[in-house]
C-alpha cells in the first residue's frame, strides 16, 4: 500500500523502512497501524490519516492538500471547506464525498480503513489500483 499510496513522496523510503520494521512486531493490528500512522505522520509521511468524526471539515482539507502534494506532486484546487458551512465537521453529508470527487478528476481516490471505531482512517490512492487496495486492506 505505501508503494501505491506514496507513489511520489520524496521520502517513501523512510515509511517502506518502518513498515518493514513493523512486520518483524507481533502487534495487534489496530497498535501497529496507529504506531505507523502516528510515526509516520512525525516525518511528515501521511500514509494513513486518521480524523476525529468531528473535526472541521478545514482539517480534511489541510490533510488532502498535503497528500496531493507531498504523496502525488499535485497542486489540485480542492472544494472550499467553507462550502458545508462554518462549523461544518467531516461526519457532515456529503463532505467526504465532495473531496472524493474532486480527486476523480485527477484518477485518484479516497480509500478507507474500518478501524471499528468514531473515527475516520484514510488513504488517497488512484482509482485504478482500488481493488489492489482493498486486498491490501483484507490482508492487514
Amino acid at each position: 500500500m505505501a508503494e501505491i499510496c506514496l507513489k511520489n513522496h520524496p521520502r517513501k523510503n523512510i515509511a517502506l523502512a518502518q513498515i518493514e520494521q513493523l512486520k518483524q512486531e507481533d502487534d495487534d493490528f489496530f497498535s501497529t497501524i496507529g504506531q505507523l500512522r502516528d510515526d509516520l505522520f512525525k516525518e511528515n509521511i501521511r500514509l494513513f490519516v486518521s480524523m476525529d468524526w468531528k473535526q472541521e471539515a478545514s482539517d480534511l482539507e489541510w490533510h488532502l492538500s498535503k497528500i496531493l502534494k507531498d504523496n502525488w506532486q499535485l497542486d489540485i484546487e480542492l472544494p472550499n471547506a467553507m462550502q458545508f458551512g462554518e462549523n461544518a465537521i467531516v461526519s457532515d453529508d456529503e463532505v467526504f464525498t465532495t473531496y472524493d470527487t474532486a480527486l476523480h478528476s485527477h484518477g485518484l481516490k479516497i480509500g478507507y480503513l474500518d478501524m471499528d471505531s468514531d473515527s475516520y482512517v484514510f488513504m488517497v490512492h488512484p482509482i485504478q489500483a482500488t481493488d489492489t487496495v482493498k486486498k491490501n486492506i483484507e490482508i492487514i
